[in-house]
C-alpha cells in the first residue's frame, strides 16, 4: 500500500489492494468521492494516521498540511480582529465576533460553537450582512427563540434583507429573503416546501437539539432512508451552512457525527468509521455500544482545524460586560394567553389613569398576573428543558413569584430544590447547600420575595426570571444572589417574557435603563 498526494487535486490518494482497503476506510479516507476509485482524503490529520505508507514527497506535503490545520487551529480560538464588516450606525461587532465572522466567512461550512450568550447570533448575522450573494436563508431555531431572531436580525442587519416567522397555522413559507421556522414545525408542515426551495445559506441554531438521529427533527433537517417503504427524503441543503450550538459534547462524540456529516459529507462520509475511532467502541455480549470517547485529541484537531470555532467565557473576558442581559421573547400562539395579554395592557393603562381607583386596578391587575403566569408555566418550563438538555451540568437559577407556579415547576423538575415563603430558615439553608454543593442539584428555584436576600448563589453564572416583581429593587436584589463573593463567571441575566406582554414592556424598559448597572455594579453594561 502507498499514500501519495496530488498537487493538482489537493488531495491524498492511497493505492492499495482489495484486502488492504479497510485500512484506509477506517483511517477516514473515502471512496471514489474525491478521486475515482481510489481512497482519498483532504484532510491531513487523516492523512497523518497513514504516514508511514507515505511517499516521501507525500510526508514532506503532510507536514506543510497540518502546520497550516494548526494555523486554523488557533483562528478557531482567536478572540480578537480588526476586521471591520457592514452593521448598522450606532453598533458594532466585538473583537472576538470580528474574530468569529472572519473564520465563518473562509469556509461555506462551519460549526460555531461558541459559549452560551458569547453572540452566535450576532456572528451568523455579521456573515450575511458581508456576503451579498446570500439572497435566500433558512434559520431553523427552538420555538421559544423565533421572536429574538426577528428582534436581531432587525438591529443587526445591514442590508436590504425581509424577514418572515413561519407560525403553526401557516400552510406555506413566506415568501422573504429570510425565513424563520421551528424545529417542530419542519416534519410537520413544510418537508416538502422546504426542499423545493432553493436556499443559499441555512442557519442550524441549537444545533445539540439534532444530536438524536432517530429524532422526527434530526431526520427531517438532515434527510433518512425508509427502506421498507422505499422513501428517500433528501437534506436540506444549501452552499453556505452554518451550526451554531453552545454545547459541542466533545465528551459524547456520538453525538456529533449527524452535524458533521451534514456539514461536510466528504470529510465524515461514515458513521461506522468515525464511531469506530472517536466514540470508544464496547462489546457488551450484545451488540457494539458507542457511549465513550476515544481518539479525543485528534478529533478536536480535526474539528478545529476544518470547521469548528469555540471561544468559552474565559477567553473572552477582557471584551464581555460582567453581567450580560437577554430578553426572550416566548410566543403566544393561544388565543386564550393572547386575550389575558391584551386584558393586562388595558388594565395597567387604566392604572396609570388619574381618576381611577388605583387600589382596584392594581387588585384586578394581580389577579390577571396570577391567571398568565400559571397558563406561562408549562412555557417555562419547557424553555428550562431545552437549556437541560443542551447542557445537562450546567446549573441554573430560576426566579418566579407566584407559589403554585414554583411548587410545579418543582413538581417537573425533581433533583431541583426550591426556596419560597412558608419555609424556616434551616429548610431554606439546606436547600442553598445542595444547589452549591451537590453535582447532582442543578436547579434552583426561588421566589424572589423569599430567595432575593441573603443567599449565596455563586455556583451558578446563568439567572432566569420566569416572573417578575413590580419593584426593580427586588429584582436587583435577586440578582446579586449570583454575583456574591466567590463567583468566578461572568453572569447571564434571561428575561422570559410573553410577545406583546406587559412584561415585556416593562423589563425592556428596566434592563435599557440600565438600573442593574447603577444599582449595583456603578457602570456600563450592554443588552447583548
Amino acid at each position: 500500500m502507498v499514500l501519495a498526494y496530488a498537487p493538482g487535486l489537493s488531495v491524498y490518494i492511497v493505492f492499495c489492494t482489495i484486502k488492504e482497503k479497510s485500512i484506509p476506510a477506517r483511517a477516514g479516507f473515502v471512496y471514489n468521492k474525491l478521486v475515482r476509485r481510489r481512497w482519498a482524503t483532504k484532510d491531513p490529520n487523516v492523512a497523518n494516521i497513514l504516514w508511514k505508507y507515505a511517499v516521501p514527497a507525500c510526508k514532506v506535503q503532510i507536514g506543510k498540511d497540518l502546520v497550516a490545520s494548526k494555523v486554523i487551529q488557533k483562528k478557531s480560538k482567536a478572540v480578537s480582529s480588526v476586521t471591520e464588516y457592514p452593521c448598522p450606525e450606532g453598533i458594532d461587532y466585538l473583537p472576538f465576533q470580528k474574530a468569529g465572522i472572519d473564520f465563518m466567512l473562509e469556509r461555506d461550512s462551519v460549526f460555531c460553537a461558541d459559549d452560551m450568550g458569547v453572540g452566535k447570533t450576532i456572528e451568523a448575522l455579521g456573515v450575511l450582512n458581508t456576503d451579498t450573494s446570500l439572497i435566500s436563508i433558512l434559520v431553523v431555531t427552538k420555538a421559544v427563540l423565533k421572536i429574538n431572531w426577528l428582534r436581531e436580525i432587525q438591529k443587526w442587519r445591514a442590508r436590504k434583507m425581509s424577514v418572515g416567522i413561519v407560525w403553526p397555522n401557516h400552510t406555506e413559507l413566506p415568501k422573504t429573503n429570510i425565513v424563520v421556522i421551528n424545529y417542530d414545525l419542519l416534519d410537520r408542515f413544510h418537508l416538502s416546501g422546504l426542499r423545493n426551495r432553493k436556499w443559499d445559506c441555512i442557519i442550524l441554531d441549537e444545533g445539540h437539539y439534532l444530536k438524536n438521529p432517530k429524532k422526527k427533527r434530526t431526520r427531517a433537517v438532515f434527510g433518512y432512508n425508509d427502506r421498507k417503504r422505499h422513501f428517500v427524503c433528501l437534506p436540506l441543503e444549501a452552499r453556505r451552512k452554518m451550526v451554531l450550538t453552545g454545547t459541542p459534547m466533545e465528551n459524547r462524540p456520538k453525538e456529533l457525527f449527524s452535524l458533521l456529516h451534514w456539514l461536510d459529507p466528504i470529510a465524515w462520509p461514515s458513521w461506522f468509521r468515525y464511531a469506530q475511532r472517536y466514540c470508544d467502541p464496547k462489546f457488551n455480549g450484545f451488540g457494539t455500544t458507542y457511549k465513550g470517547a476515544s481518539n479525543v485529541a485528534e478529533l478536536r484537531a480535526r474539528l478545529r482545524g476544518t470547521l469548528m470555532i469555540r471561544r468559552e467565557f474565559t477567553e473572552v473576558f477582557p471584551e464581555l460586560p460582567p453581567v450580560r442581559y437577554q430578553i426572550i421573547e416566548i410566543p403566544v400562539q393561544s388565543s386564550t394567553i393572547k386575550k389575558l395579554v391584551t386584558r393586562e395592557l388595558y388594565d395597567y393603562n387604566q392604572f396609570l389613569q388619574k381618576g381611577v381607583s388605583r387600589k382596584v386596578a392594581f387588585a384586578e391587575m394581580s389577579a390577571l398576573r396570577h391567571q398568565l403566569a400559571v397558563y406561562k408555566r408549562p412555557l417555562i418550563q419547557s424553555y428550562l428543558e431545552g437549556l437541560r438538555e443542551e447542557s445537562p451540568s450546567r446549573k441554573l437559577i430560576v426566579f418566579g413569584h407566584h407559589h403554585d407556579v414554583l411548587d410545579g415547576l418543582h413538581l417537573s423538575f425533581p433533583d431541583s430544590v426550591l426556596v419560597r415563603g412558608g419555609q424556616d430558615a434551616t429548610d431554606r439553608q439546606r436547600s442553598v447547600d445542595k444547589f452549591q454543593n451537590d453535582i447532582r442539584c442543578n436547579m434552583f428555584l426561588g421566589s424572589i420575595a423569599a430567595a432575593g436576600e441573603g443567599l449565596n448563589l455563586y455556583a451558578s453564572s446563568l439567572v432566569i426570571f420566569g416572573e417578575f416583581d413590580w419593584r426593580p429593587g427586588k429584582i436587583l436584589q435577586a440578582i446579586g444572589r449570583a454575583l456574591r463573593l466567590g463567583q468566578k463567571d461572568r453572569v447571564l441575566i434571561q428575561y422570559l417574557v410573553l410577545a406583546g406582554s406587559l412584561d415585556f414592556k416593562l423589563i425592556t424598559t428596566f434592563v435599557n435603563k440600565h438600573i442593574v448597572n447603577k444599582e449595583i455594579l456603578g457602570d456600563k453594561r450592554e443588552i447583548i
